[in-house]
């Protein structure tokens, strides 16, 4: 299962709140977005459970101050390899 997360977090805080999401198995991708929120994640965990919990452990790192969360229902598009 696939969700999207989008992070809001105190400023000065990115690096920290980096760190902690890369050594994190669950996170595939980080996105540093610009406008109303800070950071996008695309995390994969087995089951919606599994994505609950990770949500419920992560909203509790010190410098984020809000979590949503999209979970992904299905792809429209063929998953691109690079050459």
């Amino acid at each position: 299962m696939i969700a999207f997360m989008i992070f809001d977090i105190r400023p000065g805080a990115e690096e920290e709140v980096l760190k902690a999401l890369e050594s994190d198995e669950a996170v595939r991708d980080i996105y540093v977005i610009a406008g109303e929120h800070d950071l996008v994640t695309i995390v994969s965990l087995p089951e919606y459970n599994a994505i609950y919990e990770w949500l419920v452990k992560t909203r509790q790192l010190p410098k984020v101050t809000h979590i949503k969360c999209y979970l992904c229902m299905g792809s429209l598009s063929p998953r691109k390899t690079q050459k």
